[in-house]
C-alpha cells in the first residue's frame, strides 16, 4: 500500500527541526524517547561493539552527540521513517508533542503548525484529544476533504486574511476546548464575511450580525457556472442547499452566545461538550471554505447573473 506523506514530505519536516532548532525528543533524551515508540532494548544494534540499539544510540547521540547526524533517524533502517508507513510516521510526530515530552508551549504550538501545513497535503491533520480525567494526547487523522480545498495557496501570498490564516483558525478550533473551538468558529465566520464585503468595496456596519453578514455575502457570491446555468432545475436545488447552509452556520456560531467564549458564561456552559463543538466547528469549516473560495474563484468585478435575488432563509 502507497503512503500518502510522501517522503519529500517526510524531509520537510527533519529538515525543519534543524531550522527552528527544535529537538525532535523534547524535554528527553533521545533514547528515553524513542522507548516511547520502540523496543529498544530488543532492537539490534548497529554498531558492532554494541549488542542493542538502545546502547549505541546513547553512545553516539547522547554521549558523543556529534557521531551521527540530527536526521539520522530519517533513514536509520531499524526506524525507517523516511518509508515506514504513514500510521508510524503519524505516531511519531503526535508523540513529539505530548505533554510527558515536551513542556515548551511555544515549541509545540511552531511544531503543531509546521506537522499540520505539511500534511493537509497528505488530508492529515493532528489535534488535540484531552480525555475525561484531563489528560491531554495528540492524535492524527483524515481531514475529509479539507486538505484538497485549502490546500491551494495560490492566495496566501494575498494580504493577512488568505487560505494561510484560514488554514491556521481550522487547526486552533480542531485543538481548542469546546468552549474555545466554538467561540472561534463564530469569529472566523465574521471576519471571512467582513473581508469578503470589504474587498468588494461592500458596505456592512459595526452592528451587522453573522446572519446579516452571511446574507450580504451570499447575494454577491452565488455560483456563477455555466453547467448551472444550463440545468432547468439546478437553481432551485442549489438554493436551497446553500440556505439551509447558511442557516446552520449562522445557527452553529450563536452557540458562541450561549457556549462559547466572549460572554459571561451560563451555569450550564459544561454542555459545551465535543459533540456540540463538533457541530459549530464543522458548519463554520463548510460555509467559509465555500464563501471564502467563490469569492477567490472568480473577478470582483463580475455579475453574480441568473439569481441575483437570492435571500437565504436566515429567519425561519
Amino acid at each position: 500500500m502507497c503512503n500518502a506523506i510522501i517522503r519529500d514530505h517526510r524531509r520537510t519536516i527533519f529538515d525543519a527541526y534543524r531550522h527552528l532548532e527544535i529537538a525532535y525528543f523534547g524535554d528527553l533524551k533521545e533514547s528515553a524517547f524513542l522507548q516511547r515508540l520502540y523496543n529498544l532494548s530488543e532492537m539490534p544494534s548497529a554498531d558492532y561493539r554494541f549488542s542493542t540499539a538502545q546502547n549505541d544510540i546513547e553512545m553516539h547521540r547522547e554521549l558523543f552527540r556529534n557521531d551521527w547526524d540530527d536526521d539520522w533517524l530519517l533513514y536509520d533502517d531499524r526506524f525507517n521513517l523516511i518509508g515506514c508507513r504513514d500510521e508510524m510516521f503519524l505516531a511519531f510526530l503526535c508523540e513529539t508533542l505530548h505533554p510527558s515530552v515536551r513542556s515548551n508551549n511555544t515549541e509545540v504550538e511552531k511544531l503543531l503548525e509546521l506537522y499540520n501545513s505539511v500534511l493537509n497535503k497528505s488530508e492529515f491533520i493532528i489535534t488535540l484529544d484531552q480525555n475525561e480525567f484531563g489528560v491531554k494526547s495528540y492524535t492524527a487523522s483524515k481531514t475529509t476533504g479539507v486538505a484538497v480545498l485549502i490546500g491551494d495557496s495560490q492566495n496566501e501570498e494575498g494580504g493577512i486574511f488568505n487560505f494561510k490564516y484560514i488554514r491556521k483558525q481550522i487547526t486552533r478550533m480542531k485543538t481548542e476546548d469546546p468552549e474555545l473551538a466554538i467561540g472561534t468558529a463564530k469569529e472566523l465566520i465574521e471576519s471571512t464575511c467582513k473581508t469578503i464585503l470589504s474587498e468588494r468595496k461592500l458596505e456592512y456596519t459595526s452592528t451587522d450580525d453573522i446572519p446579516k453578514l452571511v446574507k450580504k455575502v451570499f447575494k454577491i457570491l452565488y455560483p456563477n457556472d455555466e453547467q448551472i446555468r444550463k440545468s432547468k432545475h439546478a437553481p432551485d436545488c442549489i438554493r436551497i442547499l446553500l440556505s439551509n447552509l447558511a442557516s446552520l452556520a449562522v445557527r452553529a456560531a450563536e452557540l458562541r452566545n450561549i457556549y462559547g467564549t466572549g460572554h459571561g458564561k451560563p451555569i450550564d456552559a459544561s454542555l459545551a461538550n465535543e459533540r456540540i463543538a463538533k457541530l459549530a466547528v464543522n458548519s463554520a469549516i463548510t460555509l467559509v471554505l465555500f464563501i471564502w473560495e467563490t469569492h477567490s474563484g472568480f473577478p470582483k468585478e463580475e455579475k453574480t447573473g441568473f439569481i441575483d435575488d437570492f435571500d437565504p432563509d436566515l429567519d425561519s
